[in-house]
């Protein structure tokens, strides 16, 4: 049985120029207009759900990616099926654009983003039943990267009946009411924050620390950039660095590829130590990468990683519990740099 992916797909475009904004000169008028030269085009094809299900697909797994794009999909979903994701599931609305972000990033590393949510703004039911039906069942379902009401109807399905899921509320864990909150946690196998959200937990649920680990089956945390604390009910504490990478790696997406190497582990039985090992392996390469799902994937390379950061026994039995494609996959396909 697969596991469904539940999320946004959002094509973003970011540009870097050689100028400052600080030196756009301030008019004494009511509006601005003005234009950068810029030097470097990104297009990155990612968002939450194609990068979580990007990744699965890279460890081996063929995922089932759920949610809405639009009309200007075709490119993405060829890549996605090359390496391995079903989009069949995937609502395609004609009238409407993909989720769109434009970030312009200065000399000095200051930025402007723009978010367009295009297809994202109009309603869409995401039918787990109809999924399952379709591929004889699911294993697991990643619930994340939605807006709040569109998370609060995946879980209360998986609910309904009884698919196991990981709740990954991420940005909209601040904007839920406590009782909604409470709503997309209850009953997750896994929940899956960064720190700064997990502080807020006891606050917005009024759940202490017990209380919430008799109500998940486990609390994984992000670190810093890309390690891992995992936490379960009865159990000790247990806390995975990322192998070494380089300090300037493009942090977006990150979080997405940690959920994947957990998430993996899991879906095969891992124990969580092994889990969180591959999930901060592959961190590591997304921190090398463009970011997202723009990252080469070789499964070699990956295994190597690993190992050096963890032994050759931890390498052996990843590789053994995953079922890495024979086939190579596409290279970068996610990304496009344009030079002027």
């Amino acid at each position: 049985m697969p596991i469904v992916v539940t999320g946004a797909v959002v094509m973003a475009h970011h540009m870097t120029c050689s100028r400052t904004f600080g030196d756009l000169s301030p008019r004494a008028v009511g509006r601005i207009a003005t234009s950068l030269p810029i030097e470097h085009l990104e297009v990155r094809r990612g968002g939450p759900g194609a990068n979580i299900a990007a990744g699965l697909a890279h460890l081996g797994l063929r995922p089932v990616l759920v949610g809405a794009v639009g009309a200007d999909f075709a490119g993405y979903s060829a890549w996605l099926e090359a390496i391995g994701v079903d989009t069949a599931s995937l609502h395609v609305a004609q009238e409407h654009q993909s989720a769109r972000c434009v970030c312009i990033t200065d000399a000095d590393g200051n930025s402007f983003s723009g978010y367009y949510a295009g297809v994202l703004d109009q309603p869409v039911q995401v039918d787990l039943a109809a999924v399952a039906a379709r591929h004889g069942g699911v294993d697991l379902v990643v619930v994340g990267g939605n807006d709040a009401d569109t998370l609060l109807r995946i879980t209360d399905e998986c609910r309904e009946h009884g698919y196991r899921f990981v709740s990954a509320p991420a940005t909209q864990l601040p904007g839920l009411g406590n009782e909604r909150l409470r709503r997309v946690i209850d009953g997750a196998e896994v929940l899956f924050v960064d720190d700064d959200y997990g502080r807020l937990l006891a606050a917005r649920t009024g759940w202490g620390r017990d209380d919430l680990l008799r109500r998940v089956g486990a609390l994984v945390t992000v670190i810093g950039a890309a390690d891992l604390r995992i936490e379960r009910a009865g159990r000790a504490v247990l806390e995975v660095a990322a192998p070494s990478r380089r300090e300037s790696g493009d942090l977006v997406g990150v979080d997405d590829a940690l959920l994947v190497g957990f998430v993996a582990g899991l879906s095969r039985q891992a124990e969580d130590l092994l889990s969180a090992r591959i999930a901060c392996t592959l961190a590591s390469l997304s921190l090398d990468g463009a970011g997202g799902s723009g990252y080469d994937f070789e499964p070699g390379y990956f295994l190597e990683r690993l190992a050096g950061a963890y032994g050759d026994s931890a390498a052996d039995a990843v590789e053994a519990l995953l079922p890495f494609p024979a086939h190579d996959l596409p290279a970068a396909g996610p990304s496009r740099r344009v030079e002027p």
